[in-house]
Parts: C-alpha cells; sequence; structure tokens
C-alpha cells in the first residue's frame, strides 16, 4: 500500500487555490481512493495505516454538501473498512521493506566511511 499527499492546484474553476490531494495506492501503482482538502486544512496522514486514512477521507466525503463520487466512494469505503487489516497489513510490510533498505544502504555506507577513514 502506497499512501501519497500532494499540494497543487487541482481544481480548473479557482486555479488558484491550492489543495492537499491524498491518494491511497496498490504497491503496483493501481489508485483505491484519492481526496482533497483546502491548503488551510492540510490532511496529516505520516505514519497512518490505510485504514485511518480511509476514516479521514470518509469523514471528508460526508462533509460535502453535493459530491458527484458520493456514492462511488462509499462502496470503496465500505470495501476498505472490510479488508482493513488486510490493507494495514499490506502497508506494514511496505513500510519494513523500504526501512529494511534504508537500514541496509546507511550500514553500507558506514562501512565504507570506516574503511576508507577510520
Amino acid at each position: 500500500m502506497i499512501i501519497s499527499k500532494y499540494i497543487g492546484s487541482y481544481d480548473l474553476c479557482h486555479p488558484k487555490e491550492k489543495q492537499y490531494y491524498v491518494v491511497i495506492c496498490w504497491p503496483e501503482g493501481g489508485k483505491i481512493i484519492d481526496e482533497s482538502w483546502p491548503e488551510e486544512d492540510e490532511p496529516e496522514i505520516r505514519d497512518l495505516p490505510p485504514s485511518e486514512v480511509i476514516e479521514l477521507i470518509a469523514e471528508r466525503l460526508e462533509s460535502y454538501w453535493i459530491s458527484t463520487r458520493r456514492e462511488e466512494n462509499r462502496e470503496i469505503i465500505a470495501w476498505c473498512r472490510e479488508y482493513a487489516e488486510y490493507l494495514d497489513t499490506l502497508w506494514a510490510q511496505e513500510q519494513i521493506d523500504m526501512l529494511s533498505k534504508k537500514i541496509s544502504k546507511n550500514h553500507k555506507r558506514m562501512e565504507d566511511l570506516k574503511r576508507f577513514y577510520l
């Protein structure tokens, strides 16, 4: 699971207004769900598992007076809630894999520094 947050101008009617855009994707890149927030309401998603980000998205979705994607996104949110444990496990494994690679890379760098300079 990959959870990303971007800031940019995504509203064609108001191109000067910036918004935060949160996306949950499969590791292979296929999007599951996304949502946007005004710049002044930046969502804090750092280190949150998909189940918690889904709840932020669900809350945001229900805050709209009108949403053309409401029913579609409600179905996606229901599916994500049903499989929350599975999604969180995929996300945690992805996080562990990324951290393991960083640790390995940093360990190699430390060894090189010791070998060449100490």
